[in-house]
């Protein structure tokens, strides 16, 4: 089972998780250099399936922290 998790609030992050190994995470303000970035993380869950090599149809499911 592939999870994508999010989190839209303070230090806005998404996570790829497999089986419940933690296969990649990132943070959206290392992309746009904005300290605590808030909002939706488009980059880092672009960044987080790259690394993890996992397209977004073997996403099982999405989560939300907030």
């Amino acid at each position: 089972m592939i999870l994508l998790g999010i989190n839209e609030d303070h230090n806005a992050t998404a996570a790829i998780i497999r089986n419940g190994a933690v296969l990649a995470c990132a943070s959206e303000e290392r992309f746009t250099r904005t300290k605590n970035d808030t909002g939706y993380p488009k980059k880092a869950i672009d960044s987080v399936l790259e690394v993890a090599g996992i397209s977004c149809e073997e996403i099982d499911f999405v989560l939300s922290g907030t």
